[in-house]
């Protein structure tokens, strides 16, 4: 008897470890998250630069946005889920993140000039 209550409590915790498992926060490396976040960045300053005669439109700026993302082989979804995990308040990762981003821009903008 003693022996199959062994067996069912361990066929228990393998199962409840799967269900976790599955429902855990899936997210973009913080690596990642740095490359698309510069990326996109970069293509906001260049976006801004240029002197159009009509406005932008949201759906365009949008437009190449999303094409970053995808140009990382990340799923506009991939990317909102990891932003949002990103974004809670119990996660400090995404100050460290933009914190890279800067240095890298200013890097970028000290070889420039």
């Amino acid at each position: 008897m003693n022996k199959y209550f062994v067996i069912l409590i361990g066929l228990l915790f393998a199962c409840t470890s799967n269900v976790q498992d599955e429902n855990a926060i899936q997210h973009l490396d913080s690596d990642k998250m740095f490359s698309i976040l510069l990326d996109r960045h970069l293509l906001i300053a260049e976006v801004s630069t240029f002197q159009y005669q009509e406005d932008f439109s949201f759906s365009s700026q949008d437009s190449i946005l999303n094409a970053v993302i995808l140009k990382h082989n990340v799923t506009i979804e991939e990317f909102e889920e990891s932003w949002n995990y990103y974004l809670s308040d119990a996660n400090t990762e995404l100050i460290d993140i933009y914190n890279k981003v800067i240095d890298q821009l200013k890097l970028l903008d000290t070889e420039n000039n």
